[in-house]
């Protein structure tokens, strides 16, 4: 800082009298200038981010417990208070791409290419043949499923989100904007109509049969060592701009949290999730909060 106010005020000097009063005056200006620049960067760098970062949103006091799927009141109540006094940590993903074909995400897709990472195919189970197509890898599965593609926002957590340092830490595959369609093979990217509230926007393309968009964002357990995709976890429908999703450290454990705009109930929920290693590593919902939102949709 002290080299960047010498060169400036090098600039505007000179060793007249008039001037070197000039000098002192702007020496004084540039130094508290760049002090408090400064300090504003010191400020961005050590700030506690928050799941709030980003959101419009009502007074964040006025959010409230609503439920705890497992019956531990206290534990939610006590979570609820932390997180607004912000006693937590946001861990960040180690790679974030805003398309699928970026290469940040290469060196994770190559390791399994056949994968499919931003994709998972889900079956309905009055479909003809269910209990042997269910048996079928998940690429033969897509030509009698729904397949749930996802379109933007992509992340990549390396962390142990089941909380047992014993089995190591997981890769955690996030995406966001979400599309469903049927019968289409896993490897293709069909064009696909748009759905708001179940209302239709725009034409419906010859190649798609059936598609509708969802929003939705969901959080994916991926074994790269075995070429493995493991349980998902979606959060609450209407996922948009202002909502937000990630994984927190809260209490030395792990936790995945959504916080969404829900517009048709002018209301935000909060619900955290964990991932459970006693269950085979599958994903409970454990606490929901709820914000009311007078402006509803308004809110942008």
């Amino acid at each position: 800082m002290a080299e960047a106010t010498k060169r400036i005020v090098s600039q505007v000097c000179n060793p007249s009298g008039f001037a070197s009063n000039r000098c002192r005056f702007m020496r004084i200006i540039i130094l508290v200038f760049l002090t408090a620049m400064a300090l504003l960067n010191a400020c961005s760098v050590f700030r506690t981010k928050s799941i709030f970062d980003g959101v419009i949103m009502p007074d964040l006091n006025d959010i409230y417990y609503v439920r705890s799927y497992w019956g531990d009141h206290q534990f939610c109540r006590s979570m609820l208070k932390d997180i607004k006094s912000n006693n937590y940590t946001i861990i960040e993903p180690i790679v974030r791409a805003g398309d699928y074909k970026d290469i940040s995400l290469k060196a994770y897709i190559d390791k399994c290419p056949d994968l499919y990472l931003n994709k998972r195919v889900t079956l309905e189970s009055r479909i003809q043949g269910y209990d042997y197509i269910k048996e079928l890898p998940e690429k033969e599965q897509a030509e009698s499923g729904w397949t749930t593609r996802q379109t933007k926002d992509f992340r990549i957590y390396y962390v142990d989100l089941d909380n047992d340092p014993e089995n190591g830490k997981e890769y955690i595959f996030y995406g966001a904007g979400e599309q469903r369609y049927l019968g289409v093979a896993l490897e293709e990217d069909p064009d696909v109509i748009e759905y708001v509230l179940g209302m239709k926007i725009g034409d419906l393309e010859d190649s798609v049969v059936s598609a509708r968009f969802t929003g939705n964002a969901s959080f994916k357990v991926v074994d790269f060592s075995a070429c493995k995709k493991g349980d998902t976890y979606t959060v609450i429908a209407e996922h948009d701009e202002n909502s937000s999703d990630g994984i927190i450290k809260y209490n030395s454990k792990h936790y995945i949290y959504g916080f969404n705009n829900i517009k048709h109930e002018n209301a935000f929920y909060l619900e955290v999730a964990e991932l459970q290693a006693e269950k085979n590593k599958s994903f409970s919902s454990i606490c929901l909060f709820k914000l009311d939102n007078p402006l509803g949709g308004g809110i942008k």
